[in-house]
């Protein structure tokens, strides 16, 4: 069982009331965000001949490599390119895994793993890495994941076997999609992810800005030439601001707080200031989740017009 502690979130990445773990025990796996708490176990697993393998260590230093690993951690997840978790046993770090964005498809991630050695063999591979799918697909949104290994290594093969990862000869890489991903058996226990409440900003950040990075990479790719001078990291703070308006608005659904991302990106990053949109957006007679599908219907080309003068 995967549950989640501390956020449960949609595709845009918000975060409601809590949902409620299950109860914790000695066979419960707690996936913590990974920061400079975890050290001492990075530091463990630099020295770890396997892992010094898999993660590229290179020439670099042990605690340089923990050092890099941290920082890593830390600007990925407030960039929304990586999430690194710590994965926990008890209160034992006994290894790491992580959601990682190479490319600008959002829908794609990465999954990597690795488990300390002496830790190895008790299933804390499958588990953290059916955990972080779940987070993949249940949070992100991701549509396929992707996972790379070492020649030779049969374990780390198991384990995405069992995940149900397919080997793809087209891109030489094993690929899950959610309707594959395997039920865990009975043995296997409960993870848990958990999200300290210091960590939220950093997390919502990363989150938000994986959700409008997504919206404008799909305006830039359906209109061009409408955005074939634009900037895009300006175009992804103007649509984080547009984010922010939309939620003061009480939007949560994805497609209306993308809709108003993109009418805000189109349009003008103020047409919610126009009197007839700003009272259609609050109108106490609509409910909230259909206000945005309201204001649509409603608008005319004057109000538009109007609406794209507000700079």
């Amino acid at each position: 069982m995967v549950a989640t502690r501390a956020f449960d979130a949609g595709a845009s990445g918000r975060f409601p009331a809590a949902t409620h773990p299950p109860a914790r025990t000695s066979a419960t796996r707690e996936l913590v965000p990974l920061d400079g708490r975890h050290r001492a176990g990075l530091l463990r697993s630099a020295l770890d001949p396997d892992v010094s393998d898999a993660t590229a260590r290179g020439g670099l230093s042990a605690s340089d490599w923990v050092e890099n690993v941290v920082l890593a951690a830390l600007r990925g997840r407030r960039a929304g390119r990586r999430f690194d978790f710590a994965v926990l046993a008890g209160d034992a770090f006994v290894g790491f895994t992580g959601l990682h964005f190479y490319e600008q498809r959002a829908e794609l991630g990465e999954l990597a793993y690795w488990i300390e050695a002496d830790s190895r063999g008790h299933g804390h591979a499958t588990a953290a890495g059916r955990g972080v799918a779940r987070f993949a697909f249940d949070v992100l949104g991701v549509r396929v994941l992707q996972a790379r290994i070492r020649r030779g290594n049969d374990a780390s093969r198991r384990v995405l076997e069992k995940l149900g990862f397919q080997w793809d000869t087209q891109s030489k890489r094993y690929l899950l999609v959610r309707e594959e991903l395997a039920r865990p058996p009975a043995s296997e226990g409960d993870t848990v992810l958990v999200i300290r409440r210091s960590q939220r900003d950093a997390f919502q950040a990363g989150l938000d800005r994986r959700f409008v990075r997504a919206v404008t990479a799909r305006l830039m790719e359906e209109l061009p030439q409408t955005f074939a001078e634009a900037d895009a990291t300006e175009l992804e703070d103007l649509a984080l601001s547009a984010l922010g308006r939309a939620r003061a608005y009480g939007l949560t659904a994805d497609p209306d707080m993308s809709a108003f991302v993109e009418l805000a990106l189109l349009i003008s990053p103020r047409f919610d200031e126009h009197p007839f949109i700003a009272a259609a957006l609050r109108d106490p007679k609509v409910a909230v989740g259909e206000r945005m599908a309201a204001l649509l219907a409603r608008l005319s080309a004057e109000i538009w017009d109007d609406a794209s003068q507000l700079r």
